[in-house]
């Protein structure tokens, strides 16, 4: 089952718990959906030859509820991205709304990045990525540990990427898929006629380009780059 808040978010609001019972508390009270499919991952990459089995997407998709979740950021994000996916270019605006760093803006400086990320089962090598700067200061990267899965838009709110990975010195580089990857690749797996993105809530007003306020890093959700 997924949960949200996650167990280090619910660490954070009662530091007092005991492992067992916070376990308890995301089980009983934030389910929002069973895992439905997801892309594995091949985690062979070796740095002394820098040959490993190409990867596209770090993606999974669950069944929920619109009762549930929303289609929407909070108030201090970008409001409700669109169903209209665009192609990621050199230069390009984007912004996303995290759950670490909240609302954050970016500007695409590699369209075909080519990287290795570390994760717990080893490296694994990632291929035609989208390479994020943070903008307007490169030291303020699009997203950090635990923004992973945060869709990424054009400042029209067009859907361009899924936030998944990072890392670099002295500039950090954000990586995210190609959410055309993403999406073909659901579709491809699950059969089904689409995969959009609801855009008719009503219930919460789109929000504004503002400041989100960082949550606590308790835990490097987000794979670093070596």
């Amino acid at each position: 089952m997924i949960v949200q808040p996650s167990q280090g978010d619910q660490f954070i609001r009662d530091p007092e718990l005991e492992p067992e019972d916070a376990c308890a508390v995301l089980v009983n009270e934030n389910v929002i959906g069973p895992l439905w499919d997801f892309c594995p991952i091949v985690c062979d990459f070796d740095p002394a030859t820098g040959i490993g089995t190409p990867n596209l997407i770090d993606a999974a998709i669950i069944i929920s509820e619109s009762t549930i979740i929303g289609s929407t950021t909070l108030p201090d994000g970008y409001g409700l991205p669109t169903s209209n996916t665009v192609q990621a270019f050199l230069g390009q605006r984007v912004q996303k709304y995290g759950r670490t760093t909240g609302y954050r803006t970016g500007i695409v400086t590699e369209i075909d990045a080519v990287s290795p990320v570390g994760y717990d089962a080893g490296p694994a090598l990632f291929v035609d990525q989208i390479g994020v700067t943070g903008f307007p200061d490169d030291d303020v990267p699009l997203g950090q540990p635990g923004d992973s899965g945060s869709l990424v838009v054009d400042m029209n709110r067009n859907p361009v990427g899924l936030l998944f990975a990072g890392g670099g010195f002295p500039v950090v580089v954000t990586l995210c898929n190609k959410i055309d990857e993403v999406i073909d690749y659901f579709e491809l797996s699950q059969g089904v006629d689409s995969l959009k993105i609801d855009n008719t809530t009503t219930q919460v007003p789109n929000g504004h380009v503002g400041v989100g306020t960082p949550g606590a890093v308790t835990e490097p959700l987000l794979p670093t780059i070596p």
